[in-house]
Parts: structure tokens; sequence; C-alpha cells
């Protein structure tokens, strides 16, 4: 009881101190871009808009290329939803039916890492699949053209599990199951760090199996694994959980592009979830810091990423959160080139130091209070508080009262 009457006198004592400030701010906020009204709660529960906001001030930001390796995409209510946003697209594999999205998932997935960039970001969808499945051959041709193209993030929204110690012996390839699984991790491993030493940055989900299952390329050294967290950044029931976490991002009821609209009762949006939809939004935040500075590597991204991670879960690092919900909401970011980072993505703030010069004999007036005027000015300044904090408790105790 103790413990609950100190927050609430806490709580009212900082709301009538900082409240006033506090809404007006949130106002202010909202009145400079009424317009903007997301699908995915993400965008703003990321701070991606405040990055937008910063890109689209700066005015030069770097081109960039992002590419999806998914199912496709419905071009035509892409275009409808997004007709400024430069689209392409490539198939490596069923391509019958041409860039079209049987599925639904690439659709959705491009829709929300569209809505999370700002348009200096361009866009390629490498169709491989009209299923939902591919193999891995497939998947090293997309990201081998993703690299031709020159892409500088690179969305990947699947992944394998790898039995490495399975013992059945496969007679035409002459070796365990154990045995093919290593081969094809190396072959795929060694796909994905060509791709990041020529510059890509590939985001991968970590996987839905909703347990510590190992799925690749997520849990590749050199991909950035993302797994997904409900609204009030809990971790989801299907989120996996190990060593390979490295963020985790939205990844519940996230609003997006329909495939199939235009379809007789099918509307243009619909609720997915996965950490698929996660991964879609750390490649926006991926492609945000790029924006700012366009040969980071994946080293210096992680260290940017983790310098506005929310820590999660344990305190540091942990395998359910990984470094933690990355947040842009209130990050400061390098616009007109002063007092940036050493990246010049973030704008750095010198902690003052206090004015010791006083201390020292014939050292010039600083107008800083001393003596007993410091005393008195502290006095004349705590009053209020002091008020604020009798009124608090005044109305708690008078709560307290009702509520027994």
């Amino acid at each position: 009881m103790v413990r609950v009457r100190g927050v609430f006198v806490c709580i009212v004592i900082a709301f009538l101190m900082f409240g006033g400030a506090l809404l007006s701010f949130r106002s202010a906020s909202a009145a400079g871009d009424e317009s903007a009204e997301f699908m995915s709660w993400g965008i703003e529960a990321m701070g991606l808009d405040n990055a937008i906001s910063a890109i689209e001030q700066k005015g030069d930001a770097e081109h960039l290329l992002v590419a999806v390796i998914d199912t496709g995409v419905n071009e035509a209510v892409f275009r409808e939803y997004f007709p400024d946003r430069n689209l392409t697209g490539y198939c490596v594999a069923a391509c019958e039916g041409g860039m079209v999205d049987n599925v639904g998932q690439g659709t959705h997935i491009i829709s929300t890492i569209a809505e999370g960039t700002s348009d200096n970001v361009d866009l390629l969808m490498i169709r491989v699949s009209d299923s939902g499945n591919f193999t891995v051959t497939d998947l090293i041709n997309a990201i081998n053209y993703a690299v031709s193209q020159g892409a500088d993030v690179i969305n990947i929204s699947a992944g394998n599990v790898f039995d490495f110690d399975d013992e059945t012996y496969n007679e035409e390839y002459d070796m365990t199951w154990g045995e093919i699984y290593r081969l094809v991790w190396e072959i795929e491993k060694e796909a994905i760090d060509e791709a990041v030493d020529a510059g890509a940055i590939i985001v991968g989900a970590i996987g839905d199996d909703g347990n510590n299952y190992a799925r690749y390329p997520a849990s590749y050294e050199k991909v950035i694994g993302v797994g997904a967290t409900n609204e009030d950044l809990t971790l989801t029931n299907f989120s996996n959980f190990n060593e390979f976490v490295n963020y985790v991002a939205p990844g519940t009821r996230i609003e997006g592009l329909n495939a199939r609209y235009g379809a007789e009762g099918q509307e243009m949006t619909f609720l997915n979830y996965g950490t698929s939809t996660a991964a879609a939004h750390v490649t926006a935040a991926v492609a945000a810091l790029l924006s700012f500075n366009k040969d980071l590597s994946l080293n210096e991204v992680t260290e940017l990423l983790n310098s506005k991670a929310i820590d999660l879960g344990t305190a540091g690092r942990d395998d359910y959160f990984g470094n933690g919900f990355i947040d842009f909401s209130e990050a400061e970011f390098c616009i007109d080139g002063v007092d940036c980072d050493e990246y010049g993505v973030f704008v750095v703030r010198e902690i003052p130091v206090p004015d010791t010069a006083d201390d020292v004999p014939g050292a010039p007036d600083t107008g800083m209070f001393t003596g007993e005027e410091s005393g008195s000015m502290a006095t004349a300044s705590i009053l209020p508080v002091v008020a604020l904090l009798g009124i608090a408790l005044w109305w708690f105790n008078r709560i307290s009262i009702r509520v027994e």
C-alpha cells in the first residue's frame, strides 16, 4: 500500500508540473502532420514516422534500394496506395504468372516497408514462390540478383531449420541427411556473407515456431534476426527465442495491403502477424539509418540500432528480446550537419560541465547565485514543489478514504 501511494503521489506531481507541457507537445506534433495515418501501429511505436520526417526535412537523403525476397506483389494495389513510390520486380522461380502474389505475404510485407520509409527508398520485389515454399537455390539466386542490382538492404521473411544431427542415410548423395543439411547451410551462408561483404544489410525473420529453433538465414551471424512483440511490447507466443535474436519489433495485428484486393468481398488491407512483419519494420529502421549514411557497415548499423533500442526482458541482451525494441521516437537525426555523431546519423548533445569558475580567485562574475543569495533562490524555487506535494497528498488521502 505504501508503494502504491508513493507511486501515485509521484504521478500526480509529475502531471501537475509537466503534464501541460507534455500535452501541448503532443498536440503540436499532431497538428504539424494531421494527414499522417499509418496502417501499421508499429510505424509510430518504433518512431519510424519521426525518421521519415527527418529524412524529408534533410532533403538530400541518400538514395537507397531495398530488396524484398518473397511471394511477389500485387502491383495494382501497391501503386494505388503508394502512387509515388518506385517499385520494380524480378522473378527467379514460379514465374509463369508473372509478379502476381498468390500467397499475400509479399504484398503485405513490402507495403509495411514502404510505409516505414521515405520516398528516397526504391523497392525491388524478388519473387521466389507462388505457394510460400521455395528452395535454397532459389533463395541464393534471389540474394545474388539483389546484390547485382545494388541493393542496400535485403529483407528475407522466410527460413529453414537444419537438423545437423539427422543420421538418416541418403543413398542418392551417399551421406547422412545431417551432412547434407550442413553442406546446404554452408552454401547458403557463403551467399549471405558475400552479399554483406558487397555492402548489403540483410534482415530476416527469426521464426514463428514459438520455441528455440534456429531458422536460417535469420540465424546467420551476418543477418539481423528479428523477433515479434505485441502492442504492449511483450513477446508474442509464436516468436522464436534463441541466441540469434538481435531485435524485436511489432508483429501482431499489423495492417498492410491485401494482394487479393479487387476480388469480390476483399478489402484493400488486412491484418497479419508474424516475425515476418516484425522484420519488415526493422528493414525500414535500417533504411532510415542508411538514408543519412549509405556507407554504414553491418557492425555500424547494429551499433546505431543498439543505441536506440529499449531494453526489454532481463537487463542486457537476452534470447527473447535480443538487444531490445528499436525506437526512434525521441531520436534527433543529423539534418544540418551540426553536432553529429561520427557516422553522421544522430545528433550528439554534450552534457554540460558545471561551471567552477567561482572557486577560482579573481574569476569573473558568471551571474550564478552564491552564498546566502543562492540559498534564498533555492528556497524560493522549491516552494512551488512543496505546495504541489501538499496538494497531491491531500487529494491522495481523500481518494484513499473514499476507496476504503
